[in-house]
């Protein structure tokens, strides 16, 4: 699940918003919300997880909690490369609405 919402959520972040520090820790936040849902999703009684291990076993296994990390670390990249497009596209709207290269229009007496 941390995948499955952090990683979108991150992404629109960054196209939508842009990069700052504000924009991390709302991803953050919403990475740690989803990872305590799957966490406690996991773990339920009678639940299978991961290769069909239990999910409490699944849990306490470290390779688990190694990758929540890392999936973090993606989501911190998503966030800075959707800045990155977001900006792109700024640039490209802004620089197509400038006096110089919009066309002159004549008045409407003078031709």
């Amino acid at each position: 699940m941390t995948a499955m919402i952090g990683l979108p959520i991150a992404l629109l972040v960054g196209l939508l918003v842009g990069r700052g520090r504000t924009q991390l820790v709302v991803v953050a936040l919403v990475w740690y919300a989803a990872l305590a849902w799957q966490t406690a999703d996991i773990a339920a009684v009678g639940r299978t997880a991961f290769g069909g291990k239990g999910g409490l076993e699944t849990v306490h296994w470290w390779v688990y909690w190694a990758l929540q990390p890392v999936l973090l670390a993606g989501a911190f990249g998503l966030v800075w490369i959707g800045s990155r497009v977001h900006d792109a596209i700024r640039r490209t709207v802004s620089g197509s609405r400038t006096p110089a290269s919009s066309p002159s229009i004549p008045a409407s007496g003078s031709r």
